[in-house]
């Protein structure tokens, strides 16, 4: 009997995150935060957030160890504004996601 070797694909999954790439797409969510579809008043505090803390993620004088507990403070911001607006639901999500310019990104 020889060898069998399967291979298996995972299911596509949504990451949250902004690495940096070469063709500098646009993530889910900055799709969120600036999509007319969701209340002026949470783009206008999510566009906050992304001012204050985009400036540190790229910053290359800080260390990782630095970054990760601001990195979670402002993940942590968005989500938390997602929850106050109580302005998103699955349909919503499908909307945005459909009329954004969103890029795969297989790692």
């Amino acid at each position: 009997m020889g060898l069998q070797i399967f291979f298996s694909i995972p299911p596509p999954q949504i990451i949250n995150g902004r690495p940096l790439t070469i063709s500098n797409p646009l993530y889910i969510t900055e799709a969120l935060d600036d999509s007319p579809l969701l209340p002026a008043d949470y783009r206008t505090k999510a566009n906050a957030l992304r001012a204050h803390f985009y400036p540190i993620e790229i910053d290359p004088s800080l260390t990782i160890e630095q970054k990760i507990p601001l990195m979670v403070e402002w993940w942590t911001g968005g989500h938390n504004l997602l929850i106050e607006h109580r302005c998103l639901n699955r349909n919503k999500l499908r909307e945005i996601v459909a009329g954004a310019k969103l890029y795969l990104r297989l790692v």
